[in-house]
């Protein structure tokens, strides 16, 4: 039971992570205008560099104490495979699953719904749908007032938004659950992102992101009845949570290059995820530094 336990709780978290997360910004502070409908496509790479990390760290750790009790050749040398060393590749096999690095695409659409002040926009994604707004705060221009040539008018801006996304498990592995009634799993996640931007005459943009994401994920209830079950019957502690929180923080950097109507905007999102839920016996880290470059096309309808 345990054996079919560990297997089944790792093929789950690993469809309930929600694979690759989309992690892009592709907006500047400026909203969109009024009755103006923004259409994005963009693709883009997840990468928790954590747990990749631990697996070639620890290994390499456990292959030269391996290489060298071999060449030492003393049996009171022989080498070792301790329970704290297997915890810790464990942890790292459980993290790749759980934040597995693999590509994203998405297809968003803006509109302003207060002049010069709010838009809101519409992204779906691979795995993911998500709603957000964004308040312009702040519009300084500079450049040539007095004229109607939009390239030689710029701006800086700053802007505060609120984001909400949640997760669609139309995920294979999660198929074969269906018929044991293990597939209900939630994941929802809320973004607070800061905007800033400098608007160089609606040819080049550059822009900024902070942005912190919190995200709810919650496991099929059986499923967490059955490893408390299995805990009892075997003896081994193989619980799993009924709810795994994780929380990133990090920025987006971008640029956008176009005229007016269309841009092709590259961005790359840096920072750090922090989750450790109590999985197997044990509270395990599963973050770790992340990174998401992507790439996109922006249209305006004029």
């Amino acid at each position: 039971m345990m054996r079919i336990l560990l297997g089944l709780s790792c093929v789950v978290l690993c469809a309930a992570s929600g694979c690759a997360t989309t992690l892009s910004t592709y907006q500047t502070a400026d909203v969109t205008d009024f009755k103006q409908v923004e259409i994005e496509g963009a693709t883009g790479f997840y990468a928790n560099i954590g747990p990749v990390w631990g697996l070639a760290s620890e290994g390499f750790t456990q292959g030269k104490a391996a290489w060298d009790a071999y060449n030492d050749g003393d049996p009171e040398t022989n080498y070792e495979f301790d329970e704290e060393s297997a915890q810790k590749l464990f942890t790292s096999a459980i993290a790749l699953a759980v934040f597995m690095p693999g590509q994203n695409y998405q297809l968003g659409l803006r509109t302003g719904v207060i002049p010069d002040k709010m838009d809101v926009g519409f992204r779906w994604s691979m795995n993911a749908v998500r709603l957000d707004t964004k308040y312009q705060f702040l519009h300084v221009p500079f450049g040539r007032a007095d004229t109607d040539q939009v390239y030689r008018k710029g701006s800086f801006d700053m802007a505060v938004g609120l984001a909400g996304s949640r997760y669609l498990f139309d995920n294979p592995a999660l198929k074969p659950l269906e018929f044991l009634h293990l597939d209900d799993f939630s994941r929802w996640d809320v973004e607070v992102p800061l905007y800033a931007s400098v608007d160089f005459g609606q040819i080049l943009k550059l822009y900024t992101s902070p942005k912190y994401v919190y995200s709810h994920t919650t496991l099929d209830e059986n499923l967490v009845n059955y490893s408390q079950l299995a805990t009892l019957t075997t003896g081994y502690d193989l619980a799993l949570p009924e709810v795994v929180h994780s929380h990133f923080v990090g920025s987006t950097v971008g640029a956008m290059v176009g005229y007016r109507w269309v841009w092709l905007a590259l961005e790359l999102t840096g920072g750090y995820t922090f989750c450790r839920p109590y999985v197997f016996g044990r509270y395990r880290d599963l973050g770790g530094p992340t990174f998401y470059p992507s790439a996109g096309i922006i249209v305006r309808a004029p």
